[in-house]
């Protein structure tokens, strides 16, 4: 037989014994379009057609695609929804923003003002009080903390925001507590009752009492003196009560509550604030408990 050239094109006869190899396309799924480089067609052409030459089986081996691999979320620690717990740092104070966005809702206590500034709200004030009161909650109990909005239905001043951001952790006593807030002029933190109706009766009643009353003039008495004893008062002595009683004073509270002051120091931006508070309603644990026995 003569030597046929590759590239030439020559008829070849093919005996009716021979088997031929009919190749069929049959479409493979590559999910990764693989580029072939033009060096590697031409011994496939080669081959393909020394294939129907000769009917010698011809297998193409197309490699599999590599895996590629599927990222896996990985979590963050201290990361928690709700309670203002983010990159597990807890509370690190109030930032000096918080109290210059109170200077600015004083000085504009408009929906522009608010609507303005609701986002730092959430993040710079909202946020560090809840972060606070987590941090609290094992020892005194969780917290409410108050809404932003004034209640102006019955009042004269119409200014709709409140210029103070409260928190308040009950004792199971309707108005008896402890409380905190911080505004412009830094943190106020205190401890008592805020309450009314049966209760002025049953706490004038206490008072009055020769047990119960001096024993609440012992526990105000041996407050810190920065510790300021505070409430709504009558002017005048309540009916019934003598001019001469020995606690006239205390007589006249309508409400009864104890307080520090905090003015805007550097502490403040840190977590000192958390010491701050709760000492001061560590050293009011007295005063609590004597409204709460006397009171409910």
């Amino acid at each position: 037989m003569a030597v046929v050239p590759v590239m030439a094109v020559v008829p070849v006869p093919v005996p009716v014994s021979v088997p031929v190899l009919v190749l069929v396309a049959v479409p493979v799924p590559v999910p990764v379009p693989v580029p072939v480089p033009v060096m590697a067609v031409v011994p496939v052409l080669v081959l393909v057609a020394l294939s129907v030459l000769a009917p010698v089986p011809v297998s193409i081996v197309i490699p599999a695609p590599a895996p590629v691999p599927v990222p896996v979320p990985v979590p963050v620690p201290g990361l928690s929804v709700g309670r203002a717990k983010v990159g597990g740092m807890g509370f690190s104070g109030f930032p000096d923003e918080a109290l210059i966005f109170y200077e600015g809702l004083v000085a504009d206590n408009s929906k522009a003002y608010w609507t303005a500034h609701k986002g730092f709200y959430e993040t710079g004030v909202r946020g560090p009080m809840l972060a606070l009161m987590d941090e609290l909650e094992p020892e005194f109990g969780p917290a409410h903390l108050f809404r932003p909005y004034r209640d102006v239905r019955f009042s004269k001043d119409k200014s709709p925001y409140k210029t103070h951001q409260g928190a308040y952790c009950g004792v199971g006593v309707e108005g008896v507590g402890y409380y905190v807030q911080v505004d412009a002029d830094g943190l106020y933190v205190a401890a008592g009752w805020w309450g009314s109706g049966d209760q002025v009766a049953r706490f004038r009643e206490a008072v009055d009492d020769d047990t119960a009353g001096p024993l609440l003039e012992e526990i105000l008495g041996a407050l810190p003196g920065d510790i300021e004893v505070g409430g709504d008062r009558l002017k005048t002595r309540p009916r019934g009560a003598p001019e001469d009683h020995p606690r006239l004073d205390l007589l006249r509270h309508k409400t009864l509550h104890a307080g520090r002051r905090f003015e805007p120091e550097p502490w403040l931006h840190t977590p000192e604030t958390l010491d701050r508070v709760r000492s001061t309603w560590r050293a009011l644990v007295p005063l609590v408990d004597w409204l709460r026995r006397h009171i409910s």
